[in-house]
């Protein structure tokens, strides 16, 4: 692994989120070494910003684990970071019920107006519904879709994430 990329996938970090005509991205993998800091972007060269941006897959650890017939999908956030609840989603290969998401926090956001987000942790229990004469040889398979942002203003385009519990 080089340091210009850090493991990171053709990641983008965003100023502005991704639909918006002019959004100003910097991807993380063309960047010059030069710019990054402990495995993360270093702001220092954007206006008003001293602060560093970690990789989308640091800022937001996801791990699945499967409890008592349901999934449990875990995101652990970084301090100065947060998820936005109306853009999870999740779908498997196998059925499943409808999530419980617990109720996050009301926030004003610059982009999406009144929306809900998570700071420090988020659980998502998914029930799981297959019945046995439904089941296959498949491992229960996870596409989760989820996006946040950092506290200083730069938003990450959304994640699509493929994970087994």
């Amino acid at each position: 692994m080089t340091k210009a990329n850090f493991g990171v996938r053709l990641q983008q970090i965003c100023r502005f989120p991704y639909w918006m005509v002019f959004s100003a991205c910097i991807s993380v993998q063309s960047m010059a070494a030069s710019e990054f800091g402990s495995g993360g972007f270093q702001a220092g060269n954007l206006p008003s910003a001293q602060v560093e941006i970690l990789p989308v897959d640091e800022a937001f650890r996801l791990t699945a684990t499967e409890v008592d017939g349901n999934a449990v999908l875990y995101w652990q956030i970084k301090p100065g970071y947060y998820l936005y609840r109306h853009r999870l989603n999740v779908v498997a290969n196998k059925a499943i019920g409808e999530l419980a998401i617990p109720k996050g926090i009301e926030k004003s956001d610059e982009y999406f107006g009144e929306v809900e987000v998570y700071f420090d942790e988020l659980e998502v229990i998914v029930p799981i519904n297959a019945r046995p004469a439904d089941e296959t040889d498949a491992t229960l398979e996870f596409k989760v879709t989820y996006q946040g942002c950092a506290e200083a203003g730069i938003c990450y385009p959304p994640q699509i994430v493929v994970i087994n519990p």
